[in-house]
């Protein structure tokens, strides 16, 4: 028989749960259900739903016409929260949350035992990671465009067309010394050799630039050379990072000059060089932080496991799974 899941909290997440939401930014929700239990007996156990209006293949931005909507089970959220999951952790600090259980309530009134210093690599890690993708998306992107531009000032129209023209060692080792980041359209690495049809290569690294993916085709990468949105979701990570070790807890919605400083990236208003050193800045940050943090080392999974299967019992005694 069909079972109706139960949410026990559900927030609108995202810049508007950070305030750090535009007039073009989409909506996030993010739920915590109790499972069914068809969820806990049967073969097809289900722990995660995704109910977006963007398929995971639409390569796009999100526009305000959007819907982020994705469902955890609360098994799944207590062990993705333990090992310090930053978006689901922020759910713990959310103020103003569209349904919450009282079952909930517990488990965010002892936050401090699902929290640990574990949260440091998780956040500071994962805006790290996301800084690092987005240098080397740059910098092969520029290249590809880069290298466009100095063959068509070395050819006319006409020769870029022509399979029998071909390239002489000056053009050679101008796209070894300068399209490093060139990985071909089976993306394995290729040198420029003397003699290859200069045809061939004008239409391959058009390909990789016309495909390279939608966030580098936007206003801002054009002028920045780096996806605005993508870069202010770093600074973030790394403000929820620092407010998390030495507090104990992340205030939302973010204020003061943390938050000025993920907008003016947001917005466009930062070169790519001061992207750079203002991560660095809040990177640095975070490893005083880190130094300070009264965290405890590790979460405390024998409360959270104690929690969760006391909670699950009562609820199948009860007869709600």
């Amino acid at each position: 028989m069909k079972q109706t899941r139960k949410i026990l909290y559900k927030v609108e997440s995202g810049s508007k749960m950070y305030g750090t939401s535009t007039p073009s930014s989409d909506t996030d929700y993010t739920s915590v259900f109790l499972p069914t239990s068809y969820d806990l007996l049967s073969l097809q156990n289900c722990e995660f739903i995704d109910m977006s209006s963007k398929g995971a293949k639409e390569y796009r931005r999100n526009t305000n016409q959007d819907i982020d909507n994705q469902m955890h089970s609360i098994s799944r959220y207590l062990h993705l929260t333990l090992h310090g999951n930053p978006n689901l952790t922020e759910m713990l600090f959310c103020k103003n949350p569209i349904i919450e259980d009282s079952r909930f309530t517990e488990l965010k009134n002892n936050y401090s035992k699902l929290v640990s210093i574990h949260c440091y690599n998780s956040f500071t890690g994962f805006a790290i990671s996301q800084k690092k993708k987005l240098e080397y998306k740059s910098k092969r992107f520029i290249q590809l465009e880069k290298a466009i531009e100095y063959l068509n000032k070395m050819y006319s129209e006409d020769q870029l067309v022509d399979t029998k023209m071909t390239m002489n060692e000056e053009v050679s080792n101008w796209l070894n010394q300068n399209l490093t980041e060139y990985k071909g359209k089976k993306n394995n690495r290729e040198s420029f050799h003397v003699g290859l049809p200069v045809s061939v290569i004008y239409e391959k690294i058009n390909y990789e630039y016309n495909n390279y993916g939608w966030r580098v085709h936007t206003t801002t990468f054009e002028t920045l050379g780096y996806d605005v949105k993508f870069g202010s979701h770093a600074i973030r990570l790394l403000v929820e990072s620092e407010q998390l070790l030495l507090n104990g807890f992340i205030e939302f919605p973010l204020s003061g000059k943390s938050l000025n400083d993920i907008m003016s990236v947001r917005k466009g208003e930062v070169s790519l060089e001061e992207f750079y050193k203002l991560c660095a800045v809040y990177e640095d940050r975070n490893r005083i932080a880190l130094e300070k943090t009264k965290l405890q080392k590790k979460p405390d999974f024998k409360w959270a496991n104690n929690w969760l299967t006391s909670m699950l019992k009562q609820a199948i005694v009860s007869g709600e799974i």
